[in-house]
């Protein structure tokens, strides 16, 4: 895996896309390998991806991209080409690029402002096409192939090849008038008059996508990459410049799904405000264990009510609250008898013969 950030500005500003001044580049040495990579500019990913066929092909790395300096391509038009040797921003099978900000939502506040720009060399042989390759998922996908919308822009192709699938309509975007094709999980623009180079906002095309049902505002943007899809040769083919822009900075890299609402304009993402939640409550203090949870301990004589006690021992009241016996609070007979009524002393033997209440052993009290 290459490096990631978890801090991340797409590269503010624009660079020159000049063929001149990428050509004055000097070329480093070569990537054969099927599926070698190598980083350039500090922030893109340059990818030999010859996932088609097993003839060989290299690519030499420049400042501004890459050239392919040997394919031997050889495919049937009617079918998939070689590969796509390409530069990317952003990630491709768990590989991510230097600072990526990506995965992005599409209906974040940064969306709306990524900008890519390339700038092109075709030779006069061969069969290819020159096209972008913007990856869509409904997940902030990093690893795997990606499930939601592959988005292709073609801007040139020679030979008699066609975009996958069937064309669907044409629209006019960027000034200028495309074909729409759309196949299983792609959908293709093909541009009427070819150019070498193009600059766009990422949500041109996309846009355009979720207008025809092909797409949704809920998926994550994960990866921008632009090179050529050769069937034949292929040599001489060049990105010269290759930029990926936003105006807004991530403080954060998008790792998890966002809510189903979109997120308020901010030029700052916050992932604190956006995950705090209220304080809980304090628990309400617990009483004494001696005490029960309902109203205060008071006497029959203190409160003036009859059967106030809570803890009559004597009454079968038990320590845990009001529980009746029904032996002592269930007998009319015992209700009755005014010396058992609660809302007065009772006198006792001890009370009648002149001895003190206190210490008679006949005496009615709470415990």
């Amino acid at each position: 895996m290459l490096a990631t950030a978890t801090a991340a500005v797409i590269a503010v500003g624009a660079v020159g896309i000049g063929g001149s001044e990428a050509a004055a580049a000097p070329a480093r040495a070569g990537l054969c390998a099927r599926y070698g990579s190598v980083v350039v500019q500090h922030r893109y990913v340059v990818q030999a991806n010859h996932w088609g066929d097993a003839t060989a092909q290299c690519l030499a790395t420049t400042d501004g991209g890459f050239a392919i300096t040997r394919s031997d391509a050889d495919r049937p038009t009617a079918g998939p080409p070689a590969g796509y040797p390409s530069i990317y921003y952003g990630w491709h099978y768990g590989a991510g690029s230097p600072g990526t900000a990506l995965p992005v939502r599409a209906d974040s506040p940064m969306f709306p402002t990524i900008r890519t720009s390339v700038a092109m060399r075709y030779p006069d042989a061969g069969i290819w096409n020159a096209s972008y390759d913007i990856w869509f998922d409904p997940t902030p996908r990093r690893a795997g192939a990606n499930t939601g919308l592959e988005v292709m822009v073609w801007v040139n192709r020679r030979g008699p090849i066609q975009p996958a699938g069937a064309k669907v309509g044409t629209v006019r975007l960027l000034g200028v008038e495309w074909d729409v094709w759309h196949g299983k999980g792609v959908l293709t623009y093909l541009r009427h008059s070819p150019t070498a180079t193009t600059t766009f906002a990422v949500t041109t095309f996309f846009a355009d996508a979720v207008r025809r049902g092909y797409a949704e505002t809920s998926w994550y943007l994960t990866s921008i990459q632009a090179g050529f899809e050769p069937w034949v040769g292929g040599t001489g083919l060049a990105v010269t410049a290759f930029t990926v822009t936003t105006t807004i900075r991530a403080t954060t890299a998008t790792t998890a799904p966002k809510p189903s609402t979109s997120i308020k304009q901010s030029a700052t993402i916050e992932p604190a405000a956006a995950n705090s939640r209220p304080p809980k409550p304090a628990p309400a203090p617990r009483p004494p264990r001696h005490q029960p949870r309902g109203r205060p301990l008071e006497t029959a004589r203190e409160s003036g009510q009859k059967h106030a006690c809570p803890e009559g021992r004597r009454h079968g009241h038990g320590s845990k609250g009001y529980r009746p016996n029904p032996r002592h609070h269930g007998n009319p007979r015992h209700h009755g008898n005014p010396r058992h009524d609660h809302g007065r002393p009772l006198r006792t033997r001890g009370e009648s013969s002149g001895e003190s209440s206190g210490e008679s052993r006949g005496e009615h009290r709470h415990a």
